[in-house]
């Protein structure tokens, strides 16, 4: 007495369900990965953020040191060509080019390599200071923000009032300051 295998249900090959039912999430449980990725999101944004003002206030440091630096080499450069004016009458370059070929005496005198634009205001040109002469007694950066050093500073060649905007600070030589 055999008995005959019983056709399986919905045809050939289906599967039969474990026996498992899938719950649907709770109230509690829906929207909880939207908002971990949220606050994942807004986590980056802010440490970006962050490193964006670091990187800026960064890159400002660089172009003032690098505004000090210039100024200072100028301020030097105005200086050496004043000391190697022939007799006892000072005179201040006509221009700032000067400083790159003294052709006044027998041979080149070169009191300044080259002539770097104002690192602040990304190699414009840079303000002069005309002496009573006419002739280039500083520079200065034309930039109006203000600076990151906020108290006098004393630099090798020229010395510099604390001020509220680089455009104050006026790279002339210490010996001609008033």
């Amino acid at each position: 007495m055999f008995a005959a295998p019983l056709p399986a249900q919905g045809g050939m090959g289906s599967v039969m369900p474990s026996g498992r039912r899938q719950l649907p999430p709770r109230r509690s449980q829906r929207g909880f990965v939207l908002v971990a990725w949220l606050i994942v999101v807004a986590l980056f944004a802010a440490t970006a953020s962050m490193a964006a003002v670091r990187w800026s206030d960064e890159l400002r440091r660089e172009r003032e040191q690098e505004l000090l630096r210039l100024g200072d080499e100028i301020a030097g450069a105005i200086a050496s060509y004043r000391a190697a004016s022939a007799g006892s009458a000072r005179k201040y370059p006509p221009q700032l080019e000067d400083l790159l070929e003294d052709r006044r005496a027998f041979g080149t005198l070169r009191h300044l390599r080259r002539l770097s634009g104002d690192p602040v205001m990304r190699g414009a040109a840079w303000g002069v200071v005309r002496a009573p002469d006419g002739g280039v007694m500083g520079v200065y950066s034309t930039s109006t923000d203000t600076p990151m050093r906020r108290i006098a500073i004393r630099l090798q060649h020229a010395d510099l009032p604390a001020v509220g905007r680089y455009a104050e600070w006026h790279f002339v030589p210490r010996e001609t300051q008033r």
